[in-house]
């Protein structure tokens, strides 16, 4: 109850100032690749994955890409 009764973030995203990595699992029907984008759009300067056949427990579903994904971010922002 307390995710569906929650306060809206949505304009608190804009004032994000990290690096930031948004990954989504194509299959995800919680947080679909459409919501992604929409994080992503609102964030300054931050990055989009989308990993194919992964649904919502994508680190369980798919380790490898997400450790991918998570290892290349962290290697690009840290120079």
């Amino acid at each position: 109850a307390g995710v569906l009764s929650r306060k809206s973030v949505v304009e608190e995203l804009a004032a994000i100032r990290c690096p930031t990595l948004i990954i989504t699992g194509s299959k995800d029907k919680a947080t679909p690749p459409a919501k992604g984008a929409f994080i992503q759009s609102r964030i300054p300067g931050s990055q989009l994955i989308n990993v194919p056949g992964a649904g919502h427990t994508g680190t369980i579903e798919a380790p490898k890409a997400y450790n991918q994904a998570i290892e290349a971010f962290l290697k690009a922002v840290s120079g």
